[in-house]
């Protein structure tokens, strides 16, 4: 029991990180390098859509 609450945190965690990373790059505050940086945030947000369904059909105990 207590080691699935941490697995969905852990997933929780990296689903949000990904997701913040990938917007933080597709915006590209610094204006560098737009080309990597648009395709390096859309590969982030695929990434992080792979996690997207275990985050929401996971139910609070």
């Amino acid at each position: 029991m207590q080691l699935e609450n941490i697995q969905k945190f852990v997933l929780v965690l990296l689903y949000g990180g990904l997701t913040l990373l990938s917007f933080t790059v597709l915006i590209n505050p610094m204006r560098v390098n737009r080309k990597a940086n648009l395709f390096f945030g859309m590969f982030l947000l695929l990434w992080s859509s792979y996690w997207i369904l275990t985050v929401l059909q996971s139910k609070p105990d």
